[in-house]
């Protein structure tokens, strides 16, 4: 083995002009849940506005995600539950990938 890695393939601006216009924007408001731990998966959002607390199975903060943030990834990939509850930490906007979407991007761009 040499030690080099490969990268992840990039998406061609044609592919992510036409994954972005499938995608649909969801707005939460400061409080309100995105999903609870032990929900089934539904796909995954990209937050383009406002924070996200992911909270632990006692409630208390585990984590937060801001802008360009990337949540639900883990559950899309894997098929499993959620594993945290994830709330809005302000108002928050996301771009919402639905799991049929991250199922056929999948299938035409594995890497």
């Amino acid at each position: 083995m040499d030690g080099r890695h490969d990268e992840p393939a990039e998406f061609d601006p044609a592919t992510l002009t036409e994954l972005d216009a499938a995608l649909t924007t969801h707005r939460l408001r400061g409080g309100e849940v995105l999903f609870d731990a032990g929900d089934p998966p539904d796909g995954l959002e990209r937050i383009t506005r406002g924070q996200l607390t992911v909270l632990d199975d006692e409630g208390r903060n585990d984590g937060t995600f801001g802008r360009g943030d990337i949540v639900g990834e883990i559950g899309a990939v894997s098929g499993l539950p959620r594993t945290r509850t994830v709330v809005a930490t302000r108002d928050t906007e996301l771009r919402v990938m639905s799991q049929a979407q991250f199922e056929q991007l999948f299938l035409e761009h594995p890497a």
